[in-house]
């Protein structure tokens, strides 16, 4: 059976390495989406190539430079209802776009974030309850000050949404995008829900960028709220000081595991100083709309 309200937005820059896998999943849903778009934001690699080998995938060239120019085209572009969000390397779970439609039957949800496991790491279930806590725990603190987030690997927004706040969101280096859409639908008293079983499994790549970078992607989500003049930032600390304290123990764990052969090989160690830099998300715009 095939949805008839959920489009997937996939904005990708350079995830040959990831995509075949992302849009595996998607191919494997026990509900099939309305459309999946595949919006180019400028690769140099073989994302496109891999991407158009899947008959469901639509690919949408967007030049403008940065992940926020990515999702307003594929957003502006999508025909479902609900316009659920995804990240290059993220892999579903095989009821996603059903459980979609499910959260969505409850017409005062607007929009919809869940959680997300390393999928790419040794005892990825360990890694997964313990992000739950912290993220459970961040959801509910925020919901008492009437605030929410929402995560670009995992998410979903009406359309109805999308239309009232389009104009209103900002190209701003130096921001979170996703947090950016939060925090503008949540001054419109929109209703954001975190649902746990919507379930994503993620790659722990950024982690190789080093600890230093790994820390300033993080410290971005409390400086996006401090740039909207919003006082909730801080309720991510907990959060990202579980994450700084276990760096180097899921790092590692990344780094010797290989998620094809499901087994642990320290030789894969030497590879580390080999493995190009993820590209920071957040760098391309400087501007504000």
């Amino acid at each position: 059976m095939k949805s008839k309200n959920v489009s997937i937005i996939i904005p990708v820059y350079n995830e040959q390495e990831y995509i075949g896998a992302c849009l595996d999943a998607i191919g494997r849903q026990t509900l099939k989406p309305l459309e999946v778009l595949l919006i180019d934001n400028n690769s140099t690699d073989k994302t496109v190539q891999i991407g158009s080998k899947f008959s469901f995938v639509k690919i949408i060239k967007e030049e403008n430079q940065g992940v926020v120019y990515a999702r307003d085209r594929g957003f502006n572009e999508a025909r479902g209802k609900i316009l659920a969000r995804i990240d290059g390397d993220s892999i579903i779970d095989p009821d996603w776009v059903a459980h979609l439609e499910q959260i969505f039957k409850n017409k005062e949800i607007d929009a919809v974030t869940g959680s997300n496991y390393y999928y790419d790491v040794m005892y990825p279930k360990a890694g997964y309850w313990t992000d739950l806590f912290f993220r459970k725990d961040l959801a509910k603190s925020m919901e008492d000050k009437n605030q929410a987030f929402l995560q670009g690997n995992n998410m979903a927004i009406s359309k109805e949404l999308w239309n009232k706040i389009k104009h209103k969101t900002c190209s701003l280096k130096g921001i979170h995008e996703d947090i950016d859409l939060a925090i503008h639908a949540m001054d419109l008293n929109a209703n954001i829900l975190f649902d746990q079983d919507l379930r994503v499994g993620v790659s722990a790549r950024r982690l190789q960028n080093g600890f230093i970078s790994f820390y300033k992607y993080l410290k971005i989500a409390p400086l996006t709220y401090k740039y909207h003049k919003k006082k909730y930032g801080y309720k991510f600390y907990p959060f990202i000081f579980a994450l700084l304290v276990s760096y180097y123990y899921i790092l590692f764990n990344h780094l010797i595991y290989d998620p094809k052969t499901k087994r642990a090989d320290l030789k894969r160690l030497k590879k580390y100083h080999q493995t190009k830099k993820r590209v920071d998300p957040t760098r391309f715009v400087d501007q504000k709309r």
